[in-house]
Order: structure tokens, then sequence, then C-alpha cells
């Protein structure tokens, strides 16, 4: 093997170990999606969604380290009606929750599965609050704003307060056309109020022209 060919075998080697190098040290740095917080989590639309890539993370502000922490301690109460099985362990669920916020009060998960559970126990004040804190940690998401839409337009009925948790998480996501029509479907069904409903959906076919001939025939039968 003479001096010429030795050389380009190092240099082709080299190459092919600095691109090996480059993958396994980037490679693995893709957001990679969590899994739903847990699989026996109660039906509702908190999780309907896949939580947000964990890689995604926002600094902490003023207004979050400011902010008073949802009490952990809140009584664990429960509906009339709700068997024993389900008591036992919803109570063991919303505990193991609680037991890893008090090591990470910041886990923004973890405060919307809580809320989760508060509410299917119709606690509707600590799901509040859990949602709340989720939204001080996670600004920028529309999942804590769309659950408090929910809540407050449901559950808590005040208006004010539904409209403007809907349209914050519309705001955060503007290309997720489902709280468009969460919002509409509030307007028409509790709101009593069609042409609002008409006008959110005319602003999602906007931001959403791929959607717009489903979303045109879903605001056709608001008429």
């Amino acid at each position: 093997m003479n001096k010429k060919r030795l050389i380009i075998i190092v240099v082709i080697g080299g190459l092919v170990l600095g691109g090996l190098g480059y993958y396994i040290l980037y490679g693995n740095l893709k957001p990679q999606p969590t899994p739903e917080s847990n699989n026996t989590a109660p039906s509702t639309e908190a999780n309907k969604r896949d939580l947000e890539p964990i890689i995604k993370i926002e600094p902490l502000d003023d207004s979050l380290s400011k902010a008073p922490v949802p009490n952990l301690a809140r009584p664990i109460t429960f509906p009339e009606g709700m068997t024993e099985d389900k008591k036992k362990n919803t109570e063991a669920k919303i505990r193991e929750i609680i037991a890893r916020l008090q090591k990470n009060k910041y886990s923004y998960e973890d405060w919307i599965e809580l809320g989760i559970y508060r509410k299917s126990v119709e606690d509707y004040k600590g799901t509040e609050e859990a949602w709340e804190f989720a939204g001080l940690i996670k600004p920028s998401s529309a999942l804590a704003f769309g659950n408090l839409g929910n809540l407050y337009g449901y559950d808590i009925k005040n208006q004010a307060k539904a409209e403007e948790s809907y349209l914050r998480a519309i705001k955060n996501e503007p290309k997720l056309v489902y709280w468009y029509v969460q919002l509409a479907e509030y307007y028409r069904d509790i709101a009593k109020d069609n042409s609002k409903a008409r006008a959110i959906l005319e602003r999602a076919m906007s931001a959403n022209p791929e959607e717009a001939e489903e979303l045109k025939k879903y605001a056709e039968n608001l008429r």
C-alpha cells in the first residue's frame, strides 16, 4: 500500500467516524413526543391530545417565581355516587402526582394531569388552580388554556373567563383547528350566540385554509 492510498483511507475513515459521531451526538436531540400522562386517566378534554415535546422548555419568568404554588395538601373529596374502587384508584393517582410535584413543583405535565384528576372528582377549584399554574409554567402552550376554557365554560359557568381562555389557546396554537371548534361549540351550546360561533370558524378558515371546506360545512349548520 503506497503512502498516497493510506492517506485517502485515513481521510475517508475520519469522515465516516465523524458523521457517526455527529449522528450520535445530535441525532438523539430531536424532540420526542411524550406518552400520554397515564393510560388510566379519566376521559376529559385534557387527555385527548398528546402532551407537548419534553424538549420544549421555557425559561421561568418573574411572574412564575412570584406566584404562589397551589396547595398540594388540598383535601381530596369525592362526588356522590362514585364507587369505592373508583375513589381508591383516583386518590392513589392524585397522591402519586402530588409526590412528584413535591420534588419538582414546575412540572407542567404533572399539573395538567393533576387538574384532570381533580376535575374527575368535581373539585373545580383545585382543577382551576392546577391548570392556571401550568399556564404560568408554559405560557405559550395551548393545552392549559384550552382546558381552562372548557372548565370555565361548562363547569364553573364563567363566560368571560371561558372566552378569554379559549382565545388564548387559539392565539398560542393558531394552526390547531380543535380549539376554534371548541369555542364555536361553546358559543352555540352555552352562550347561544351563533354569530360569534360563525365568526370564530371564519377565523379558523383564514388561519387554516387547508381545513376550510370542512369548517365551512360545520359553519353552515349554525345558520
